[in-house]
């Protein structure tokens, strides 16, 4: 079997799509949401993870109530689209973590540019995770652009803090 096969170049290429539309975002948002203050940021950075959990947990319990599938320990095989929404969230509230850690470590750094620029990563997030929801509920590869944004904007939130705290 040859290295590059088809879903690893599926793989690759989500992974690629995402991780340029996330920076594309970025780069658009910086000039809307450059300029927020350090309240508004830490807002932001909290506000954003907790309310794609939120939003995802209601998902699940219309999901629950709709298809009758209340146990989902049961023998009974729920929906695709009811395990999809259960795994979307289970994966966001740990990938929401990890950006709210880091997040609000780039708030608080003393760089003048750390609000707008966590802000900016945050909406990055919201929107990586949306990605990933209807890309997953499209099909397994369907997930990767919205994976891999979300991890840009972890990856970004974490490493410009540490540039933010050295400065």
């Amino acid at each position: 079997m040859p290295f590059l096969n088809r879903n690893r170049r599926r793989a690759i290429g989500g992974s690629l799509a995402g991780v340029l539309g996330g920076a594309a975002l970025a780069t658009g948002l910086w000039p809307v949401l450059g300029d927020t203050g350090a309240a508004a940021a830490q807002a932001l950075v909290l506000l954003v993870p907790a309310g794609v959990v939120f939003a995802l947990s209601l998902g699940v319990a219309l999901a629950r109530f709709i298809t009758q599938v209340v146990d989902p320990l049961a023998p009974m095989r729920a929906p695709r689209p009811m395990g999809v929404i259960q795994r979307t969230l289970t994966n966001s509230l740990e990938q929401g973590f990890v950006f709210a850690a880091a997040g609000s470590v780039l708030v608080q750094a003393p760089a003048p540019w750390t609000p707008g620029a966590a802000a900016v990563l945050a909406a990055t997030f919201g929107a990586g995770r949306l990605a990933f929801l209807f890309g997953y509920l499209h099909s397994t590869f369907g997930r990767g652009p919205g994976m891999a944004a979300t991890f840009l904007a972890n990856a970004a939130a974490g490493g410009l803090a540490v540039v933010g705290l050295s400065l």
